[in-house]
């Protein structure tokens, strides 16, 4: 984001990164969105990682027509399977 923004940002306009945790849990996924969405007002989303956190938030930004990037993985593996 850095040299992003010394470069003149994107079209002008500074690139801010804001983290969110959703601890793994749908309903912190969902509060997390809501938070970026119209408190911070952020205009894409990067994330949610895991397909039972990041269903939820897809239904909500396809409502909202907000743009949401995201990699899905699933859970993370038993170490005794």
């Amino acid at each position: 984001a850095e040299e992003i923004n010394k470069a003149g940002g994107i079209h002008g306009r500074e690139l801010k990164l804001i983290f969110e945790d959703d601890q793994f849990r749908p309903k912190n996924a969902v509060s997390a969105y809501h938070k970026l969405r119209e408190q911070d007002r952020v205009d894409l989303i990067i994330g949610p990682q895991f397909e039972h956190t990041l269903a939820p938030v897809i239904r909500l930004a396809n409502e909202n027509r907000q743009l949401v990037i995201s990699t899905v993985g699933t859970g993370p593996r038993n170490k005794e399977q």
